[in-house]
């Protein structure tokens, strides 16, 4: 049996090429080069090859990990139970961790 080749990645569409076009006049050589090493590491794994956007673990959190993990927990039972979780149901659910977790009711209102 014929060992099949992998299907080449479809060429970029015009509005990619727009944004980079539009980005390196905006910034630069230097700074549209400066981020071939982090595009190259994204995109060498199946994992984040396809993501549109990164950030570092924790970056923008502001709730425990163990609230986090509590969040993920909860999410993945309701999925085992067939319950699917919306947009709102996690908002709602972290809102009160945050409120749990001491944050003013102010605060976490401003996010809503």
């Amino acid at each position: 049996m014929a060992e099949s080749l992998p299907v080449p990645p479809a060429p970029p569409r015009y509005q990619e090429r727009h944004d980079v076009i539009q980005y390196y006049g905006t910034h630069g050589m230097a700074a549209t080069l400066s981020k071939k090493d982090h595009i190259a590491g994204m995109v060498s794994t199946t994992g984040t090859a396809k993501q549109r956007s990164w950030r570092r673990l924790g970056a923008g959190t502001t709730l425990s990990q163990e609230t986090e993990e509590m969040l993920v927990r909860w999410v993945h039972d309701m999925r085992k139970d067939g319950v699917p979780v919306t947009h709102a149901m996690l908002q709602l659910m972290a809102l009160e961790a945050a409120v749990d977790e001491g944050y003013s009711e102010v605060v976490v209102g401003l996010h809503k």
